[in-house]
């Protein structure tokens, strides 16, 4: 079991979005990212950063968002 923490940024670098936040059993999982920020306001269109933190690793990915 491992902590992990995908969360979603603009493209100024600011944190818009926490996905998940806790403990997962090893494997493949999934999660959607809805095109709201933590208070749940739809964001505008554009090109955001999904990053993925666990033990160990880091993982990004650049999105884009469509309206």
């Amino acid at each position: 079991m491992s902590n992990v923490l995908p969360k979603v940024y603009n493209a100024a670098g600011q944190m818009v979005r926490v996905l998940l936040e806790g403990v997962v059993k090893p494997g493949s999982h999934t999660t959607t990212w809805n095109g709201c920020d933590q208070k749940g306001r739809r964001l505008a269109a554009g090109v955001y950063v999904c990053t993925l933190d666990g033990p160990g690793t880091r993982i990004t990915r650049k999105v884009v968002l469509t309206q």
